[in-house]
């Protein structure tokens, strides 16, 4: 089976678009304990969890993609009481389709 560009595979099978799954990070991110960040690994297992089995360099990825700092730079964010920028959903929907490698 052929996957189309801009889509992946769900753990049942089903097509998942690219801007699905980072909608889905950009979710568990906004949800987690500042404290305690998520690392990638982490991010990956929740994902996984989640019915989007991706691997942890995708999530790597896509989480530079949207700009988001790795989990050491937001457990900084949040011993400094500042509040990392997400991008609003709409600038991450519009995201342009990375090529398979």
């Amino acid at each position: 089976m052929t996957i189309p560009q801009g889509s992946a595979l769900g753990t049942e099978g089903e097509m998942v678009a690219w801007e699905v799954i980072k909608q889905k990070l950009l979710e568990i991110i906004g949800a987690e304990d500042k404290a305690n960040p998520l690392s990638d690994e982490d991010l990956v297992t929740k994902l996984h969890d989640a019915g989007y089995p991706v691997a942890r360099r995708t999530v790597t990825k896509y989480r530079k993609m949207l700009n988001i700092p790795s989990s050491r730079q937001r457990k900084d964010w949040a011993l400094t009481g500042q509040t990392p920028s997400l991008p609003p959903v709409e600038e991450a929907e519009e995201a342009e389709p990375v090529p398979a490698v």
